[in-house]
């Protein structure tokens, strides 16, 4: 990885909280300005205007300078092997497979505890959850993973221990294959498999 460079994925849209994102590096960058930020993700899919032309305000503000660059669709997998931390400031995410990719390739994760990010992420062992839309406390923690390499490397591993330990593909399958299942014995099992099946839950 390269040092200081921050990255995340994600369409530019509200729900991926691209201006958060932009608006934490702002904020991380005036405490340590040789940070860099990029995203990864293309615009435009949603037909929010407003929104759109809000990220373009953003990124053009002479703070960022050329800190701070929007690159459109690129291949994750090549980006993950050069930045050293990786944001998701998602205002809602159901659940994300970008912060899987980022822990499984052992980059610390800092993001926002929205949808099943929590259910991936166990704060301060495997990545960092602050609450949504709180540019300020990303930046923190921006920095303070920049400022900080042992801590930044313990999340890494964290994080990719996770991963491998609750969210292979065999376990998602099994964990899968059991919803359909109690799905349908709530539907159309006989009462008392209903009942079972509901105390189970």
């Amino acid at each position: 990885p390269e040092p200081g460079l921050v990255g995340t994925v994600g369409t530019i849209c509200r729900a991926k909280g691209t201006d958060v994102f932009l608006e934490a590096a702002s904020l991380a960058l005036e405490r340590r300005p040789s940070l860099r930020f990029e995203h990864v993700g293309q615009g435009g899919l949603d037909h929010d205007d407003a929104f759109a032309r809000r990220v373009d305000e953003l990124a053009a503000a002479p703070a960022l300078g050329d800190s701070v660059r929007l690159l459109g669709r690129r291949p994750v997998g090549e980006m993950l092997e050069r930045w050293e931390t990786f944001v998701l400031p998602s205002r809602t995410d159901a659940f994300p497979l970008a912060s899987l990719e980022a822990m499984h390739a052992g980059l610390p994760v800092i993001a926002s505890a929205v949808g099943g990010l929590p259910e991936q992420i166990v704060h301060l062992e495997s990545g960092v959850l602050v609450p949504p839309e709180r540019p300020d406390l990303l930046a923190e923690w921006i920095v303070r993973l920049a400022d900080e390499p042992e801590l930044r490397e313990r999340l890494g591993r964290g994080g990719a221990d996770r991963v491998r330990s609750h969210f292979d593909r065999d376990r998602q399958a099994d964990g899968l294959h059991k919803a359909y299942l109690a799905s349908l014995n709530l539907r159309y099992a006989p009462p008392p498999a209903r009942r079972a099946t509901v105390a189970a839950l």
